[in-house]
């Protein structure tokens, strides 16, 4: 068995991908109305950011190169 979790809102790709079945994958996020209405009304990133210890230290560990010990700067900025 092979595969990946989802991690993504309900727009592109990830909509395609719902033809394998809800039971076979871990999908969530907002959808394709609901990413259309958070940029409109200013969509800040950073916020969320800032505003969220987890979130804030899961970023930073997979931006530390954690995951990828023998390339650390893979999930660097620009890649």
């Amino acid at each position: 068995m092979n595969g990946a979790l989802t991690i993504g809102t309900l727009d592109g790709a990830n909509v395609e991908s719902g033809a394998v079945g809800a039971e076979n994958f871990f999908l969530f996020g907002l959808d394709t109305a609901a990413v259309h209405a958070l940029k409109e009304g200013g969509y800040e990133p950073r916020v969320y950011y800032e505003g969220n210890r987890e979130l804030r230290e899961t970023i930073d560990l997979i931006s530390s190169g954690f995951f990828a010990r023998s390339d650390p700067d893979l999930s660097g900025p620009g890649r």
